[in-house]
């Protein structure tokens, strides 16, 4: 090899490097070169969480590099199709938008087991766990209290310490402690004069921190705030506190699914307080509804069978067929981490993971 040679090879390696060194950081810092446009392009990344982890992923129908949990880097923006597979679980997919220089978060992506586990719960545990039905001797106290104290009232609901009333006339909220002399303690400042009791009994509804909604016989849902009742959502059938009273989960009379939500978010997709968001409708009656026990999924029975919808509400919200029931109860124990059903006078453990 002659020197001229020699250094036509060296000038080439220098001007190679030159040039790729340059694209290697440029990528390593989130850039891609679009070739067609002739311009760069700062990309953007999804990542993936999923219970049961160790899932895998498919962007635009092409198995990606990883399981979950995983961060799929270097991604052009725009519209991606993703599906979320593993053996025995139900797949989840949605199209995910990807924007220049952010990370668009799913950390709660749940797979359901596709034949979900039915466990018939024996009728000694489940009156010791008082499951689905109030109390008798508590709920005898509470109304031997208010009728020896003359107190006209309504909507009677327990508490594991404590009941609430609605006094009448003007339908003011009291609760009071079982274990105490005390009088009843004043909730609501605000009477409810244009609530119609003939139509029926108002519903409290309790939550964690303190929490209070109710279901007026007009089918309003209201919510006590700084001592006030305001109106959150009409013709309601049917509402619950998520776990820790952040959000409410809404069925209303016209076969809709909502979420409202109390307390701002703190993770993607994000809400803010006192947003309502709409999740499903439907064309016939929905029946019972719960939370499920990681508080971002809802438990609801439409048309005879048990069914499980996402409220992550960016593009469409995966709907899973669990399993057939019939005039059911759901029960969330989040203490204990289980679900109950009451199907057909039977009282049932639900799992929905593989243990």
């Amino acid at each position: 090899m002659t020197k001229r040679i020699r250094r036509i090879l060296f000038w080439s390696i220098v001007a190679i490097f030159i040039m790729v060194t340059p694209l290697f950081f440029a990528y390593s810092f989130g850039y891609f070169f679009d070739f067609s446009q002739w311009h760069w392009i700062k990309t953007g990344s999804i990542y993936l969480g999923s219970s049961p982890s160790g899932a895998q992923v498919y962007l635009n129908d092409k198995l990606a590099a990883g399981k979950t949990p995983v961060l799929l880097k270097h991604l052009k923006p725009g519209h991606y199709t993703i599906r979320i597979v593993k053996d025995s679980f139900a797949s989840w997919e949605k199209t995910v938008g990807v924007v220049s220089y952010q990370v668009t978060e799913f950390r709660q992506i749940f797979l359901p087991q596709k034949e979900p586990a039915l466990s018939l719960v024996g009728a000694t545990e489940a009156k010791k766990m008082l499951l689905f039905v109030a109390p008798a001797e508590k709920m005898a106290d509470a109304q031997n209290y208010l009728n020896q104290q003359k107190i006209n009232y309504t909507g009677l609901t327990l508490d594991s310490d404590k009941f609430y009333f609605l006094k009448k006339p003007g339908l003011t909220l009291f609760q009071k402690n079982f274990t105490d002399t005390d009088k009843p303690q004043q909730l609501s400042l605000t009477n409810l004069d244009t609530c119609d009791c003939s139509l029926g009994e108002p519903q409290i509804i309790l939550g964690a921190k303190g929490k209070i909604s109710l279901i007026t016989p007009e089918k309003d849902l209201l919510l006590l705030d700084n001592q006030d009742f305001r109106l959150v959502q009409r013709q309601v059938k049917a509402a619950g506190f998520d776990q820790w009273a952040d959000k409410l989960f809404i069925s209303t009379l016209t076969n809709e699914l909502w979420v409202y939500f109390l307390a701002p978010t703190g993770s993607q997709p994000f809400h803010s307080a006192g947003e309502n968001i709409f999740l499903t409708r439907f064309s016939t009656p929905i029946g019972a509804v719960a939370w499920y026990l990681d508080n971002h999924q809802i438990l609801f029975e439409h048309d005879h069978r048990l069914k499980m919808i996402e409220i992550d509400n960016r593009d469409s919200k995966n709907i899973f067929d669990l399993l057939p029931v019939r005039d059911t109860e759901i029960f969330a124990d989040f203490n204990a981490q289980k679900i109950y059903l009451k199907n057909e006078n039977q009282i049932y453990s639900l799992g929905l993971k593989k243990t």
